[in-house]
């Protein structure tokens, strides 16, 4: 992101703030798409807060690779009650 910044840095006005505007739009979309999940979350079963918090924790692990990180999603989702799976998958399909 440093590198992106630096050649912003290097764009005339226009083009400086036509990236900042693009970035600022960017950050309110993603603030109300995690607004929504925290809404969601809010809602669900204890045991279903739990295991979204342990998929969460891979999802925000830097130090994940990809490949890695999505096995040990599909391993927890793999294992949940079905009870739990129907709760994610129903309270989860408006957002996607």
């Amino acid at each position: 992101m440093k590198d992106v910044e630096k050649l912003v840095d290097t764009l005339d006005d226009p083009h400086q703030q036509l990236y900042h505007q693009f970035m600022d739009e960017s950050d309110k979309t993603q603030q109300t798409k995690r607004d929504a999940i925290h809404k969601t979350v809010d809602g669900m079963s204890v045991d279903a807060q739990g295991q979204f918090a342990k998929i969460s924790a891979i999802l925000t692990n830097p130090t994940l690779p990809e490949e890695e990180r999505w096995n040990r999603i599909l391993t927890i989702y793999g294992k949940l009650e079905p009870s739990l799976r129907n709760e994610f998958e129903e309270k989860f399909k408006p957002l996607v």
